[in-house]
């Protein structure tokens, strides 16, 4: 009898749209159930490994449950000192039942997976003597688990990375400050810009799509070899769709707690906006506000209500 299960390992350190990809051609290989091991089980809070077992088991879940209509169950792999111990261990976490067991002689055993699935070198080296051995094709291959946690840690924009669901769940769980914890620090701060636009009576502020969520001025880095002025420009008609003309610099704020992702240091501009108002880029959504009323307003950034209040001092 063909065995129709499959065990599919990886460390899902965090799972990304790649790896859901790889589940779609598991389950279109026409298997019945799939085993899932998540490797370095026992490892957590390290910049390899920052999320535990049971957060990487329920991400999984959240995406498993979108690509997924066969049976699977998820199980800790931890380490073990040597690549015979793992691979042992891992036949005896499944032994072979009755009917639809693949046996092999080898290792003078019977398991209850017929093929491995794995994008992972070591583990196919580790299973090629024993089992059927499979690679999944690498249809995301600009996608990897170490960019995804350095642009987590840097509050970067993962939303073409992975599901809404894992990255609200990785925000809930305070991955993103661990991930900032976790990544080597900069040698010198960031350089930003923002942009205080008026606009029909008012200045505008976005609202975030990434985190941290709230309102925010538009604004953004400033590129190598770009201007602080031009980077500010670009950064409102990116956001904005506005044509921003400078009036003129505002202040430079360099206090290291100024910005919750880590020490990033801003330069603010004031000045006009012209053209239609519509969200893009990194904005939600977008609104005209007035710059007297601020109190009932959730800033992303608290930074940005003292950068608006000294606009007013100066304005005056």
């Amino acid at each position: 009898m063909i065995n129709k299960t499959a065990l599919w390992v990886g460390r899902f350190q965090p799972p990304h749209l790649g790896h859901f990809d790889g589940a779609r051609q598991i389950q279109e290989s026409g298997i019945e159930k799939l085993l899932i091991g998540i490797g370095s089980a026992q490892e957590k809070n390290t910049l390899k490994n920052p999320f535990t077992f049971e957060e990487r088991k329920q991400m999984l879940n959240l995406g498993l449950q979108k690509v997924l209509s066969i049976d699977y169950e998820i199980v800790p792999l931890p380490d073990m000192p040597t690549d015979e111990q793992w691979t042992s261990y891992i036949y005896s976490l499944f032994p072979g039942e009755k009917e639809g067991v693949w046996e092999d002689k080898k290792i003078g055993s019977r398991y209850s997976f017929g093929i491995v699935f794995t994008g992972n070198p070591w583990v196919q080296e580790c299973f090629k003597n024993y089992t059927n051995v499979a690679s999944l094709n690498e249809n995301r291959k600009s996608l990897s688990a170490s960019t995804l946690r350095d642009k987590i840690g840097r509050y970067e924009d993962i939303s073409e990375d992975t599901y809404p669901e894992i990255i609200d769940y990785i925000y809930n769980v305070n991955g993103q400050k661990r991930l900032e914890q976790l990544l080597p620090k900069p040698k010198n701060p960031e350089l930003a810009c923002d942009a205080i636009i008026e606009y029909q009576h008012g200045i505008v502020l976005i609202e975030r799509k990434n985190q941290p969520y709230g309102l925010a001025l538009p604004g953004g880095f400033i590129d190598y070899g770009e201007s602080a002025e031009d980077a500010v420009v670009r950064e409102a008609m990116e956001e904005t769709s506005l044509k921003f003309t400078i009036e003129n610099q505002l202040k430079f704020y360099s206090d290291p707690d100024g910005d919750p992702r880590r020490h990033i240091a801003t330069v603010a501009f004031y000045g006009q906006g012209q053209g239609n108002l519509v969200a893009q880029d990194d904005a939600l959504n977008v609104r005209v506000v007035d710059p007297f009323n601020l109190d009932h307003l959730n800033f992303a950034f608290p930074r940005h209500k003292q950068i608006i209040q000294d606009y007013l001092i100066r304005k005056q």
